[in-house]
């Protein structure tokens, strides 16, 4: 379903920070684009859903059955954020065009967002005293009036006929959002797609109306044996920000993951299954095929890592480190290096590898700040403020499941492409992702020596001889050998230790946390065996790469790679320095960032010319004798013409008057009554660099007279405010 917002006052959709000298500021995203965060739109939706509830003697459960209940409750919608029209094309527009010089320095962060926000001031008032506070003025970035958002509400599960008349009420009756909503600020108008009026009445008055019943596609399953294991690799496109959560930080923040754990696939596949074929969640393990695929090792689904132009980029090796120093872009393998020759530190970061070169790359992430509200009072509750870190839209990562040929075959065929949702907070905000299906190949997995590398690509479990989690040389080697059936000596390693804790559903409770090697751990391995064993361990070790290490391996952990050697020095490359120039087209006329960058233009050239008006002020004390009272008149005589003619009328009535002669004796009368500064500033070099950017505008800015004459008002304001407090600094 389709949803829309518009803003009909100035709003402030609030991010809980300042940013210089804005005490507090509106959501904006990495360019200075505002967005309303979705979990503003269910609180306030929700709100309203409960208010219209109590307009229509409503139980109020139906709200709970939407947007879900305290604790585990899981509603049947979920909200993305809300953008401004045509966002994906301006957000596109301006990061190519970000990349020309002619562009970069109108298309900053805070000339982006003064296109869509305004800053508003506001105090305190002492009643007492009848005058403003002291120490209480507070400035704020709003959004202006008469910005249209769009999002979508997506169906987690099928939603009946009076919950979509609910919700269309509930759009209509919300008339307010955000900070200071009572107080003037966030008035909007919010609809969406669906019934009208009348008939949404209808159907929520109707006390027979029968609940529409979830309905699921049931299918039967006929596969044979196994027989051939192969690969089929997955695509995840991150919507919305997700956030898998990891256990780091303090109570009150929330970070992510940065790549998606195969356990997270496995729940979501798992629960994909459960509706296809019609299963109740808590009898699902009863069923043959769902035992088979997801509880005993049928499907083997490996993490989903961050990808970028087609590249996997998968947790860089911590036996690869970086020399210490600025700007120092060599990485060695530590294996191969005496410790005193070079400090070096590991880099927790993702990595591809191509002959001596290393690339890097990070999914973005942003914080986001949320605050529990307090429904009755209409203000947060106090200590409610928490911090979640998310991966930005658009991201995307790719990973692989393993299993036999005819079971990938029909679980692609049954899945097909599909949005949903993992992570934190799927409801609201978060977690929308596209999930799509690639090729069935064959394995890979190469051949190796003797001698080799082994690195976690995910948490490696291991448990000893108690069937407790421990991690240690001693219990990584004994995995080892009774995995390939030979002697195993561990020469190097380098290696992190974490925590591993999953939710389990089912259970509605954490799994117990085990202690495991964190991925990038490495360790340099020798194989010890007689020569007539040597075909059964190579066997064996192509199993290795395929199948991994430890425990919990078909919920994804224990993944590795195996490299027979590394490096000794890598060099560190940019992603996009093997790859030409995109060109950018030479002009944006017509395109949708096309007003943003006009505005930008034109509020330029304005603090071009009260710069110009400033530095005239400056230039001459002659300009003093022009009293005060005068240069009010003046001021005023601009601010009232509308039109370049109408101002000069006016300034030509004061000849022959004293005014007109005080004017004339600081040889500003003939200035004045030509009042048109444009042809003069124009040809000027510090205005050239604007006619680059109208041209390529198709802005014909000679034939613009509106704006003309705006330039020639602005300068000439500037001129008599400036001079008037030059004036007053002069006197003290």
């Amino acid at each position: 379903m389709h949803i829309s917002l518009q803003t009909l006052s100035y709003t402030l959709i609030g991010s809980g920070e300042g940013a210089g000298m804005i005490d507090s500021d509106v959501v904006l995203d990495e360019l200075g684009i505002p967005y309303i965060p979705s979990r503003r739109i269910k609180g306030a939706l929700k709100e309203s859903t409960l208010e219209v509830c109590e307009m229509l003697g409503i139980a109020a459960e139906i709200v709970d059955s939407l947007f879900g209940s305290k604790g585990l409750g899981e509603g049947k919608i979920s909200i993305a954020n809300l953008v401004i029209e045509d966002y994906e094309e301006i957000k596109k527009d301006i990061k190519e065009l970000k990349q020309d010089s002619k562009y970069r320095n109108f298309l900053t962060y805070q000339k982006i967002s003064s296109f869509f926000t305004t800053i508003r001031q506001q105090t305190a008032i002492d009643l007492d005293k009848g005058i403003a506070k002291e120490s209480s003025l507070r400035t704020l970035r709003v959004l202006k009036p008469e910005l249209n958002f769009k999002g979508e509400i997506y169906e987690t599960k099928p939603l009946s006929d009076r919950e979509k008349a609910l919700l269309y009420l509930a759009a209509l009756n919300l008339k307010r959002i955000g900070t200071a909503r009572n107080r003037g600020y966030g008035e909007i108008s919010c609809s969406f797609e669906g019934l009208g009026i009348e008939e949404a009445l209808r159907i929520l008055t109707n006390k027979d109306e029968q609940e529409r019943r979830e309905e699921f596609r049931t299918k039967q399953l006929e596969l044979s044996g196994k027989g051939c294991v192969k690969s089929l690799q997955y695509h995840i496109k991150v919507i919305s920000p997700i956030l898998i959560a990891k256990q780091v930080g303090e109570q009150n923040s929330v970070y992510t993951e940065k790549h998606i754990p195969g356990n997270v696939v496995r729940g979501l596949l798992a629960h994909k299954f459960i509706n296809i074929m019609g299963l109740n969640k808590e009898t699902a393990h009863l069923d043959k095929w769902f035992w088979e695929f997801f509880l005993n090792r049928g499907l083997l689904i490996k993490p989903a890592y961050p990808a970028k132009e087609g590249e996997v980029y998968y947790p860089a090796p911590l036996c690869l480190q970086k020399e210490k120093g600025e700007d120092n872009r060599n990485f060695y393998n530590v294996f191969k290096m005496e410790r005193e020759e070079k400090k070096t530190k590991p880099v927790a970061a993702f990595c591809c590898m191509k002959g001596e070169n290393i690339y890097f790359y990070e999914p973005e992430t942003t914080f986001y700040f949320h605050n529990t509200r307090d429904r009755k009072r209409g203000s947060s509750i106090d200590g409610g403020i928490f911090y979640y870190e998310a991966v930005n839209a658009d991201e995307e990562f790719i990973g692989e499941i393993l299993g036999d040929e005819e079971y990938l075959k029909e679980i692609k065929k049954l899945f097909d492409s599909f949005t949903a949702f993992i992570g934190r907070s799927k409801t609201a905000q978060y977690g929308l992702i596209k999930f799509t299906w690639g090729e069935i190949k064959e394995t890979a997995a190469a051949d190796m020596d003797d001698e080799f590398i082994i690195h976690a690509l995910s948490p490696i479990i291991l448990y000893n001889d108690q069937g407790y989690p421990e991690v240690s040389e001693e219990i990584f080697q004994k995995y080892l050998e009774e995995f390939l059936g030979g002697e195993v000596e561990v020469i190097n390693q380098c290696a992190k230790i974490q925590p591993v804790e999953n939710f389990v559903g089912v259970w509605a409770m954490k799994s117990p946390a085990d202690t495991a090697y964190a991925p990038g751990s490495s360790f340099e391995v020798r194989l010890i065996f007689d020569e007539t064993d040597y075909e059964n361990i190579k066997e064996k070790i192509k199993e290795l790469q395929i199948y991994g290490l430890g425990e919990k391996t078909e919920a994804g952990f224990g993944q590795i790679r195996i490299y027979e050697t590394l490096e000794e020095r890598y060099a560190e490359r940019e992603a996009n320095e093997d790859r030409n120039s995109i060109g950018i087209e030479e002009t944006v006329a017509g395109s949708k960032v096309s007003p943003v960058l006009e505005y930008i233009v034109k509020t330029d050239i304005l603090a071009f010319v009260k710069y110009k008006g400033l530095k005239k002020a400056e230039e001459n004390k002659r300009y003093w004798q022009i009293s005060n009272h005068l240069l009010g008149r003046l001021e005023g005589m601009l601010l009232e013409a509308e039109i370049l003619e109408d101002a000069r009328k006016r300034i030509e009535q004061l000849e022959g008057k004293n005014a007109g002669d005080v004017l004339d004796s600081v040889k500003l009368w003939d200035e004045l009554c030509e009042l048109n500064i444009y042809d003069e500033i124009k040809n000027q070099a510090d205005f050239q660099k604007f006619f680059k950017i109208l041209e390529l505008l198709s802005w014909d800015i000679e034939n613009d007279h509106d704006f003309k004459w705006e330039i020639s008002k602005t300068y000439w304001i500037s001129f008599l405010r400036c001079l008037r407090l030059f004036k007053k600094q002069g006197d003290k």
